[in-house]
């Protein structure tokens, strides 16, 4: 079932961009950008849409999210023309939203029938073989946001107890399948979803990497969360944009500038996808 708000919302986007939606999907692909990153493939028949149109939508605000979605079309192989739609910008738990709004961009998505979802971050890498610029896949997410500080006994006991979310999906497989190149050379770890907004420190760096996790980040959980128990065809991609084994502390303008290093990476993924779904 599909909230009143969120299908006041999908209504609300399905007339702004002309889409009459029937049994078949005409979404091919849909696409949430991370921190700092954009989507540069070119488009045709390109329409905007601002969240801040949209009734009943949060509001960005944080830096580096764009705060709309693009509607277009984009030549695959054998020349068929693929309905993309791109949402630059996403919704945090630590911005005040709850779990429900935090998802609103993926009650649009299973709305809208799409019929495969890329999910992208910007995480931290944690993990010794993971340098800033490289993209990992996520195998798995570990939620720490949800159980208070994790220098609370209760919160330690829940992390270190909390099932795992996998990730096992056709894209997933997908992307595990591409072979290495200079511009495609996907890393796999698990994701620690954090609730932020602030960095992490060393000791929770070191729980984390305890309970074999590779990179962190701030979201993601809930929107694959959803994704998974709506049986989205979905795999998500962290882009490595600091590193804990390099020395210095991180900020969010580095986590911006770092983003563009992987964006030729970003690219050729997206390229492959689209070949293959043609």
């Amino acid at each position: 079932m599909i909230s009143t708000n969120s299908q006041k919302q999908l209504d609300f986007v399905k007339e702004k961009l002309r889409l009459n939606i029937s049994h078949d999907s005409i979404i091919d692909l849909a696409i949430i950008l991370g921190s700092g990153l954009e989507f540069t493939l070119p488009m045709k028949s390109s329409q905007i849409l601002a969240y801040s149109d949209i009734p009943g939508l949060p509001q960005i605000g944080v830096k580096g999210h764009k705060g709309h979605m693009v509607l277009g079309e984009i030549e695959g192989s054998a020349k068929k023309s693929l309905k993309v739609l791109i949402f630059a910008g996403r919704f945090h738990l630590y911005e005040g939203y709850n779990p429900e709004q935090v998802q609103s961009l993926i009650q649009l998505i299973i709305g809208l029938q799409a019929k495969n979802l890329l999910i992208t971050n910007a995480a931290g890498g944690i993990a010794e073989n993971l340098q800033v610029g490289d993209l990992m896949i996520i195998n798995e997410i570990k939620d720490y946001q949800n159980d208070g500080e994790l220098n609370s006994s209760r919160g330690l006991l829940n992390c270190l107890t909390k099932p795992t979310l996998k990730v096992d999906t056709n894209l997933t497989s997908f992307l595990k399948s591409l072979n290495s190149s200079d511009e495609i050379n996907l890393k796999q770890g698990i994701y620690a979803a954090v609730l932020g907004p602030n960095f992490e420190t060393d000791a929770e760096i070191q729980l984390f990497r305890n309970q074999g996790c590779s990179a962190v980040g701030m979201s993601t959980y809930l929107e694959m969360k959803l994704a998974l128990e709506k049986n989205l065809n979905v795999a998500a991609l962290s882009i490595i944009t600091n590193s804990w084994c390099q020395k210095g502390q991180p900020s969010h303008q580095e986590v911006l500038e770092n983003s563009k290093l992987a964006q030729k990476k970003l690219d050729a993924v997206i390229s492959k996808i689209l070949d293959d779904i043609t």
